[in-house]
């Protein structure tokens, strides 16, 4: 995931995020001296942190923060895995697979914000904290049984309109017009449909999200919200789901058309 591309139109604004950008460590390890660099912002508003998070740069991300990201995927906040889980990555945010995918994202954003519905603008103020610190209800993932795998469960009782988690992963470009290859991806975003190249894939990097199965009656809402200048695609409950209930949501028409060779089972 690293990336020594450094576009002249990749402006970050500090030495910090230009070194970031550049993937020398010993000059990040060497700026992240200056307190003052270190809060510095880029023209989107990104810590040079926050930035490093975005790109995947690991090991930046660590030596900025201090706060080392676990690498079992298994060791999620408020999560309980009953069976041990590998050949996964840990993502509590979303990545980019290029700094030209992230500041394009953030360009066309900027320049739709008009057309952005004023309730998704609201989910992303509202929910703000729980996005950022990755805040949700106590949930276990479990195996239901051979044929569909894993799925989320309750820990405890969930209230309507509370937020289950954030769909995380790699955002990258579309391999062909339908990304059917693979089930864990996510159209990005849902504000420019028809002109959308990109989608978020969770299919070796992620969170819990991923194992959320299919219902035509869901119990939760995957819903692309406007978070700090950045589309964020998180999850709410639609209503109460009890302690032991399984978190179900609807993952639509489009969906069944490009995998034919899953079984659509009733839930």
């Amino acid at each position: 995931m690293q990336s020594s591309i450094t576009s002249n139109k990749l402006n970050r604004g500090s030495p910090l995020h230009e070194a970031i950008l550049a993937d020398s460590f010993s000059s990040v390890a060497a700026l992240s001296a200056d307190p003052n660099l270190v809060s510095s912002t880029d023209s989107f508003g990104l810590t040079p942190v926050e930035f490093a998070r975005y790109l995947h740069k690991t090991k930046m991300v660590q030596l900025l923060s201090g706060d080392p990201s676990p690498r079992n995927f298994c060791v999620q906040t408020n999560i309980a895995f009953e069976e041990e889980i590998t050949g996964l990555e840990p993502l509590s945010h979303p990545v980019f697979e290029s700094p030209e995918a992230l500041e394009e994202v953030f360009l066309w954003t900027a320049k739709e914000k008009e057309g952005i519905s004023p309730h998704r603008i609201w989910l992303g103020i509202h929910y703000d904290r729980e996005i950022a610190e990755s805040l949700h209800p106590r949930l276990i993932v479990r195996r239901i049984d051979r044929e569909i795998g894993l799925g989320v469960f309750a820990a405890e009782r969930i209230a309507p309109q509370t937020f289950l988690g954030e769909y995380t992963g790699l955002i990258r470009q579309k391999r062909r017009a339908h990304d059917g290859e693979s089930v864990y991806s996510f159209s990005y975003t849902a504000w420019r449909v028809g002109k959308n190249p990109y989608v978020i894939s969770s299919e070796t990097m992620g969170n819990f999200t991923r194992f959320i199965n299919h219902s035509d009656d869901p119990s939760a809402e995957p819903v692309c919200v406007l978070w700090r200048g950045m589309p964020r695609i998180i999850l709410i409950s639609l209503r109460e789901i009890a302690k032991g209930g399984q978190i179900h949501f609807d993952y639509g028409n489009i969906f069944w058309e490009q995998v034919p060779h899953i079984r659509k089972r009733p839930l």
